[in-house]
């Protein structure tokens, strides 16, 4: 379990989270989609 800084808002951490899915999420689909139809 990794502990948040006090000094870095929730905000902040959510808006990372949801860049970070959004960039890993459509190779990831991708990969998913071509893999599971063959």
């Amino acid at each position: 379990m990794w502990r948040i800084h006090p000094l870095v808002p929730i905000s902040f951490l959510k808006k990372l989270v949801s860049l970070q899915a959004t960039a890993l999420w459509p190779p990831l689909h991708h990969a998913f989609v071509h893999s599971s139809s063959n």
